[in-house]
């Protein structure tokens, strides 16, 4: 059985333990907690953003300055993904850098990419949008669908009717050419 004198030295023990624990936690907790960032959005109209998620970085020419926090479909607008970032505390997001999607290498997977701005140029406030910019994916999509115009327009131009066509042009084209060619022999 433990003493009054046992009682008080083992409370106080757990006491100054229990302060002390506390205290650790702090220091690795408090950074995080009072680590400021601002924030800002995006509105990628029409643009897939598969392969963005969650805790994505944001970078300003490779360098990171952020990441997104939040991803939803704009209940204004269903053909537009907004993106919610949060930039470094003191970063200088400038009115005209916009903001595009590039891919982090060959897995698919995506981060926010921001470009342009001048040192001199206004400072765009926190919770404003950034607007966006064609990335390489939205690019490559653009060529895929001008690719595909072409063919189609090579394929109507070789229709079976236009190759009727093509084909009676030419004829008339040789018969055009054998007849100068006469007149000029007569000549």
């Amino acid at each position: 059985m433990l003493r009054k004198e046992q009682k008080f030295r083992l409370r106080v023990f757990l006491l100054v333990s229990l302060l002390i624990l506390v205290f650790i936690l702090a220091l690795f907790i408090y950074p995080g907690l009072v680590e400021e960032m601002d924030r800002y959005f995006i509105n990628f109209k029409k643009i897939s953003v598969s392969g963005l998620s969650k805790g994505s970085k944001v970078k300003y020419q490779g360098v990171d300055i952020g990441s997104v926090f939040d991803i939803r479909v704009n209940p204004d607008d269903l053909s537009s993904i907004l993106v919610y970032m949060e930039i470094d505390k003191g970063f200088p997001i400038k009115e005209e850098m916009r903001a595009k999607l590039s891919y982090t290498g060959i897995t698919g997977l995506k981060f926010v990419e921001l470009s342009g701005g001048e040192t001199q140029s206004k400072n765009l406030k926190p919770n404003s949008e950034i607007l966006t910019i064609k990335g390489l994916g939205e690019k490559a999509e653009d060529i895929v669908a001008n690719i595909d115009s072409a063919v189609k327009g090579i394929n109507e131009f070789l229709s079976k009717e236009n190759q009727k066509k093509l084909s009676l042009f030419l004829e008339n084209v040789e018969k055009t050419s054998k007849i100068i060619q006469s007149v000029r022999e007569k000549k």
